[in-house]
């Protein structure tokens, strides 16, 4: 089956939704995973506009993984005004559908969308993108490429699920050494959170 990769369309959302549930659920220890049901229970109880606003708060750009007209996976990845300053995106997750994942329909979905991010970022001349994932998800990153580094693992203003924080280099620069982007994390995730206060939510 021929998947594409291109531009998020409005009429995606729906099945963004259901698939970012779908791995949320896969999570809970009773299916395998590392994380409490009561954290899972929280998110998925969310009503679906919120999941999508949080999806994407950061990240400007958006990429879908399209097979034959459905949407199977995407990942995002954020194109602010500070994150041009500093040449160093932020990039969401990598979510694809059961059905699609670890090459199931001959394609590896996750590793398209994930090289597809990777050039898409180099041709707007950053020099890095950083995110965080699950313990589930780090033998998949370390296979395309990404580098964890464990003392920023935890972060205190977000974390309803353990994440692991990693970095994929894509240009030279002194400024790649310097780990300021999990702090700017944390600062943007307080910054929301008191702009939610100060409207009500």
């Amino acid at each position: 089956m021929e998947v594409i990769i291109r531009g998020y369309l409005k009429e995606d959302g729906p099945e963004i939704v259901s698939i970012y549930k779908d791995a949320i659920e896969t999570l809970r220890k009773s299916n395998g995973g590392e994380h409490n049901d009561t954290s899972i229970d929280k998110i998925c109880g969310e009503a679906d506009e919120k999941i999508l606003s949080d999806l994407f708060c950061r990240n400007d750009i958006i990429l879908v993984a399209d097979a034959g007209g459905r949407t199977v996976g995407f990942t995002s990845f954020s194109n602010r005004f500070i994150d041009k300053i500093l040449r160093s995106a932020y990039g969401s997750n990598t979510y694809v559908a059961r059905k699609f994942q670890r090459g199931k329909m001959g394609v590896n979905v996750g590793r398209m969308l994930i090289d597809e991010r990777k050039k898409t970022i180099a041709r707007m001349n950053y020099r890095k993108y950083y995110s965080y994932s699950t313990p589930e998800s780090v033998a998949f990153g370390k296979k395309c490429g990404v580098k964890y580094y464990p003392a920023h693992n935890t972060y205190s203003l977000n974390s309803r699920l353990a994440l692991h924080y990693y970095e994929m280099l894509l240009r030279p620069s002194f400024l790649n050494k310097i780990r300021f982007e999990p702090y700017l994390f944390e600062l943007s995730i307080l910054f929301g959170k008191l702009i939610n206060k100060l409207k009500g939510r």
